[in-house]
C-alpha cells in the first residue's frame, strides 16, 4: 500500500489524501455515476470499488474492469469488500456474498447458510475466519460452512452493520 487514505463519495468520485492534500483519482473506465459504498486496496496498489448501482470495479490506475450481475456477481449494490489473507476477494451485497475465484463468482445466500441475504459487513479475524454482518444477525464462516448468531444471542437489533476485533482477540 502507498500509505494514502482513499475516500469515495456520490457520483463515483474517488480521492486520495496524503496528509496534506486531496487528489482526485481518475479511472480508465467504470463508475458511471454510481455512489461509492465500499473500498478495498488490492495487490500492488490496485483498488476494488463497490458501488450502489454499477457493481464492483477493479483498477490498477492504468486498467479498469467492472463486474456486474451479468458476470455472476450476486447483486450490483456492494456494501462491503474483503481481501482475505489468501488473496481472495469477497463482496457483500444486497443479495448475498460473492467470492471472486478464477474469473468466476461463487455466491452465498440464505440457502448456503447465511442468516439473511442483505450483507452489511465482511471482516476477517486474526485466525483467518470471516465474520458477516447481515440484516438478520451475524454469521461466522470457517472456510466450509456458516454458523449464525441471531438476535436471540444478545444483539440489540437484527441489523449488524460492522464487525471488528479488539486487540485482545475478542470479536
Amino acid at each position: 500500500s502507498n500509505g494514502l487514505l482513499l475516500f469515495g463519495s456520490r457520483g463515483g468520485r474517488l480521492c486520495e489524501f496524503d496528509g496534506l492534500d486531496f487528489k482526485r483519482v481518475e479511472l480508465s473506465r467504470g463508475l458511471e455515476g454510481g455512489t461509492v459504498l465500499s473500498l478495498q486496496r488490492g495487490a500492488e496498489d490496485s483498488i476494488w470499488i463497490g458501488t450502489g448501482l454499477d457493481g464492483v470495479t477493479w483498477s490498477d490506475g492504468k486498467h479498469s474492469q467492472t463486474y456486474s450481475e451479468a458476470n455472476g456477481l450476486a447483486h450490483r449494490h456492494i456494501n462491503s469488500i474483503l481481501l482475505d489473507r489468501q488473496g481472495s476477494v469477497w463482496f457483500g451485497s444486497e443479495f448475498g456474498i460473492s467470492l471472486l475465484g478464477d474469473r468466476e463468482f461463487s455466491n452465498y445466500r440464505v440457502e448456503q447458510g447465511l442468516p439473511a441475504n442483505l450483507i452489511w459487513d465482511l471482516y476477517e479475524d486474526f485466525d483467518g475466519c470471516m465474520w458477516v454482518g447481515t440484516s438478520g444477525g451475524a454469521a461466522y464462516f470457517d472456510g466450509r460452512k456458516f454458523a449464525n448468531f441471531p438476535l436471540q444471542l444478545g444483539f440489540l437489533d437484527r441489523d449488524v452493520f460492522r464487525i471488528r476485533q479488539s486487540r485482545d482477540g475478542a470479536v
